[in-house]
């Protein structure tokens, strides 16, 4: 709940502005099984930041979801090759991609992390 205030806040607003000028193909890797370091509480294990980087640069001992590894090296070629990841840009309805095992789609970012909430 603290990252919906510090993180996810502070991020669609600087989605929001940055939209204002430019294309914004927005994210959110959301993989709650993401390997972390596992020297850490139970608790802080899930989609933390750059947990996805595993998913992007997989090695031989990779053994998480393949599928979605392969969907996001796709998409991060695709965009440096065409400029575009292949989903809507966020000023398209304030679109956010989220990148989950078996759930890659479109999210309601402000409505998943309570936005309206925390800016009230």
């Amino acid at each position: 709940m603290l990252t919906d205030r510090v993180w996810a806040r502070a991020t669609f607003r600087q989605n929001t502005l940055y939209a204002q000028k430019a294309p914004v193909y927005a994210f959110e890797f959301a993989d709650r099984n993401a390997a972390t370091n596992p020297e850490f509480p139970a608790e802080l294990h899930g989609a933390n930041h750059s947990s996805d980087i595993d998913y992007l640069f997989p090695d031989g001992d990779f053994a998480k979801d393949r599928g979605l590894s392969d969907h996001m090296i796709k998409a991060w070629t695709d965009f440096a090759r065409t400029g575009t990841p292949g989903w809507p840009t966020f000023s398209e309805g304030q679109y956010v991609q989220s990148l989950a095992p078996g759930a890659i789609g479109r999210v309601d970012y402000a409505a998943t992390h309570k936005l309206p909430f925390w800016n009230s």
